[in-house]
């Protein structure tokens, strides 16, 4: 069973007069106490990762107003003798806890995203990287290359922030997760432009088309790319809330956003503005696809706020969120449903 180590630092008196009796039933241990310093004692929680979330919205709703409040999660690797999984209780005739589908805590959440948008000096040069293998995969027709650019998946983290900022309401996390995202867009999108000049100068433009990398991007907007980018948000969010690691998740969402994105700014580049305005459809119905189903997920996993008006703030932004991703699909949907009637495929 999954477990973590929550220590709480709070004063002294506030330590002495601490009910453990008051926490979330299914609590494995509580130990208050400890040598006090400079007015400040500790108290350590060891709880399955499933309880996390309610006994920090406990203590930080009942100590969060304590200058002295501090507290630090743990992942607990090992613990001896080994913690057994709970025997299933007998149905309580009260209302149900909500489940959370053994997902980490909401607090874990925004602290990984938050780290994953942060200004960094490395997401300049791995959107730079990813942008220029993909470039040389689309130009060479070679998906194991394009494949290797996904693996770097810098899109990921800004994406699933969004997504997460949309669920909890957080207008801070939205903002700058935008900001990364147009960053990071802006920067591929550039690159991919000035490659495309180059290679206009000393190849032929149309030879571009016969890519079979390329060309799949430039043939308009299919059912299954929907699924596709849909299933991508999915996995992204569960990579995330499960806690796994997510190299390998991060592929699946990164297939369905840096691609499309090169592809257009090399056509466009190259003066083919037709097919880049095809690739750009499809990353614009990609990032609509996977913020769409990413803001799904969340909701369906339960990640809220634990205060009703800040509940109520998220509620809004969450209806904002899939009212402009539907309306956003809607439309393209609109356009491939042209598309098909009149090429007749």
């Amino acid at each position: 069973m999954p477990l973590r180590l929550i220590e709480v630092l709070l004063p002294s008196d506030a330590v002495a007069s601490f009910d453990a009796s008051s926490l979330p039933d299914g609590v494995v241990a509580v130990w208050p106490g400890g040598e006090a310093i400079s007015g400040v004692a500790a108290i350590r929680v060891l709880v399955p990762k499933a309880l996390v979330e309610p006994v920090l919205d406990q203590l930080q709703g009942r100590y969060g107003h304590m200058p002295a409040f501090r507290v630090v999660l743990l992942d607990v690797g090992l613990t001896l003798p080994p913690v057994a999984e709970p025997e299933a209780a007998p149905e309580p005739e009260e209302p149900k806890p909500e489940r959370r589908f053994g997902r980490v805590s909401r607090q874990e959440l925004l602290s990984d995203l938050r780290a994953a948008i942060e200004p960094r000096f490395e997401f300049v040069p791995l959107v730079f990287l990813s942008a220029v293998v993909a470039a040389t995969g689309l130009l060479r027709d070679n998906a194991a290359v394009v494949i290797a650019a996904m693996v770097i998946a810098p899109l990921l983290g800004p994406n699933m922030a969004l997504a997460l900022g949309a669920t909890t309401g957080d207008e801070d996390l939205i903002r700058t997760a935008l900001r990364r995202n147009l960053e990071g867009v802006a920067l591929a999108g550039v690159l991919a432009v000035l490659i495309g000049v180059a290679v206009r100068g000393f190849a032929d433009p149309d030879a571009l088309l016969a890519s079979v990398e390329i060309r799949s991007r430039t043939e308009g907007i299919h059912p299954g790319d929907f699924l596709l980018a849909l299933a991508s948000g999915v996995a992204g969010t569960l990579s995330f809330t499960s806690g796994a690691p997510t190299t390998t998740i991060g592929v699946m969402v990164a297939v369905a956003l840096m691609p499309p994105l090169v592809c257009a700014g090399l056509l466009l580049g190259c003066g083919r503005i037709e097919p880049a305005i095809a690739a750009s459809l499809l990353l614009v119905t990609n990032v609509a696809c996977v913020n769409l189903a990413a803001v799904a997920t969340f909701s369906f996993l339960g990640v809220r706020p634990a205060r009703w008006w800040e509940a109520e703030r998220a509620r809004k932004a969450t209806r904002i969120a899939v009212w402009i991703s539907a309306a956003t699909l809607a439309g393209l949907a609109v356009v491939t449903a042209v598309r098909l009637v009149r090429t007749g495929t």
